[in-house]
């Protein structure tokens, strides 16, 4: 499971294949943490290649939600996209962001292989 979209970094390199790297659960506050990295290409994720940039998510679930999905993998993926499309209306300083926009555009719009 992965997301392609394709990211150009400010240092030129580009990547389009986006997947879990790491998961982290505490299961008494029923939080995780999810890393997800942006690879070149699926190719060099499987290798075993580095990735170019690694972005951390932090949501709570439900044990409902946890026993409901098939695996932690794909919950994981499903609370990253939904965090990432979430709207931001104000921005830090409680200004309205006009329109609004995702949490992070980078995966917005991905398409989910």
């Amino acid at each position: 499971m992965a997301i392609q979209k394709e990211k150009t970094l400010n240092n030129g390199y580009t990547g389009n294949y986006w997947r879990i790297t790491a998961v982290s659960i505490n299961n008494m506050s029923r939080t995780m943490v999810g890393s997800i990295g942006l690879f070149k290409d699926k190719a060099t994720s499987d290798a075993g290649g580095q990735p170019l940039l690694v972005k951390q998510f932090h949501f709570s679930f439900t044990m409902q939600e946890f026993l409901a999905s098939p695996n932690v993998i794909a919950l994981t993926y499903a609370k990253i996209v939904a965090q990432a499309e979430t709207l931001l209306h104000y921005d830090m300083n409680g200004t309205p962001i006009v329109p609004p926009i995702p949490r992070d555009a980078d995966l917005v719009g991905g398409t989910v292989v």
